[in-house]
């Protein structure tokens, strides 16, 4: 059973505790198969639906812990018997239900292990391909995106939360009391207003684009780098370089994820190709660095395709796109 030596990792990535390296790890496994994916978002989903309940909980010891370690894994590793297939497919079965129960009771030891004070702690989490809405204790509302997470302190007497991930935040003023997203090394501050943060681990920066309202983001260690957003801009905390700088938002489409509409106006096929890129998750190149500098427009299109897409920058711009294995190519004489 392979998703045994992933057990532990799910488990870190639910209670918060997992590091970025593993994390990579981890998303890189979920990607492998459609069968690791579903066992992932299986998890996730239990992990989910069990955080809408308020029951008491009684943590679990390590000694317990190991103790369940220890059963499932030599069931796991035990050579399975051949005389009754259908035994042997029941006996998978319970396996399977026994590891996912382990990554459960697992996780909530990360969460309630001493020094961790999670009897006031709420972290919701997302799988591949699943979006959520959640309304937090001060009625703001956040849209999260797959493979995310946010954590909060249940009171949330200090408005603040830790996002991994992606997330569109519609922020309610309190009485000039500050809210504040901490994504890594990069926060970000407000008031009252509508915006959205891109803070995936393994990417290299930390990008909020701002649709109502006014933002700031600044590196978590350093005060003085700081950057004011208004409605219609954007910037990045810059994770190498530690610092944040404002960047061309045009045409960036930074809340398609959750709005499922694109919409390009007079905008650089440079932009174009990178929205393109995260949206439909493919890879893009041009075989002319010429067509990257040409403006394109593309009245708002809801549910896109990408085909859709290609045809109208042929019609429009005679760029012509072309599939070659796992990659798009652009190609033409530019504008």
């Amino acid at each position: 059973m392979q998703e045994a030596s992933y057990i532990d990792l799910i488990a870190k990535h639910l209670s918060g505790n997992i590091e970025t390296p593993d994390r990579e790890r981890l998303l890189t496994w979920v990607a492998e198969s459609p069968s690791n994916r579903a066992y992932f978002d299986e998890i996730v989903q239990l992990w989910s639906a069990s955080a809408e309940y308020d029951n008491t909980f009684v943590p679990p010891d390590e000694a317990r812990i190991e103790s369940a370690w220890q059963a499932v894994e030599q069931k796991i590793s035990r050579p399975a018997p051949t005389a009754n297939i259908r035994y042997l497919s029941f006996g998978k079965v319970l396996l399977r239900a026994a590891a996912v129960a382990l990554v459960l009771i697992t996780a909530a030891y990360w969460i309630w292990k001493p020094g961790n004070e999670a009897d006031a702690f709420v972290a919701i989490n997302t799988g591949a391909g699943e979006r959520k809405e959640v309304t937090l204790p001060d009625g703001s509302i956040v849209w999260m995106n797959e493979l995310s997470r946010i954590a909060y302190s249940r009171d949330f007497e200090k408005r603040e939360v830790s996002l991994e991930g992606e997330a569109f935040f519609d922020v309610r003023k309190a009485n000039g009391k500050t809210f504040i997203i901490r994504s890594g090394e990069a926060l970000t501050t407000v008031l009252g207003t509508s915006f959205n943060v891109r803070a995936y681990p393994e990417e290299g920066g930390v990008e909020v684009t701002v649709k109502t309202g006014k933002v700031e983001l600044k590196a978590a260690e350093a005060s003085e780098q700081r950057l004011l957003l208004a409605p219609g801009d954007a910037g990045v905390f810059q994770k190498r370089e530690k610092q944040v700088i404002k960047i061309d938002q045009r045409g960036n489409n930074s809340d398609a994820w959750k709005t499922r509409s694109l919409k390009f106006d007079d905008v650089p096929v440079a932009n174009v190709v990178r929205v393109l890129e995260r949206y439909f998750e493919v890879e893009i190149e041009t075989t002319n660095e010429a067509i990257l500098k040409c403006q394109f427009k593309m009245d708002a299109l809801q549910n896109p395709k990408l085909e859709q897409i290609f045809q109208l920058m042929d019609f429009t711009m005679e760029v012509t796109a072309t599939k070659q294995k796992d990659k798009y190519v652009l190609s033409g004489n530019g504008c």
